[in-house]
């Protein structure tokens, strides 16, 4: 959950065309560079509540540093999967 470097490969596709890292998507490591586990943990906590209050919760049980902004973010994308996996296990 907490905070790890890679140092690796940045590969650019051309002039103002970005590029890419090969080795994240064999590693699999999310774009968002959060774990799968922390984006779900922040998607459930904003689940039940406010983006803001997830983030301090998140700040003070996990050693990352994580912003309101990010939450929604991650939430928005993620949420909605999450919120229809925890109502069919209800």
């Amino acid at each position: 959950m907490g905070k790890v470097t890679i140092k690796r490969a940045y590969y650019y596709v051309g002039i103002n065309k970005g590029g890419y890292v090969p080795l994240d998507e064999s590693l699999s490591i999310p774009q968002e560079r959060y774990s799968y586990a922390f984006q779900e943990a922040m998607s459930l906590f904003a689940i039940e509540d406010s983006f803001g209050e997830s983030a301090k919760k998140l700040k003070r049980l996990f050693p990352a540093t994580i912003s309101e902004s990010a939450v929604r973010r991650i939430t928005q994308k993620h949420g909605e999967d999450i919120y229809k996996e925890e109502a069919a296990h209800s």
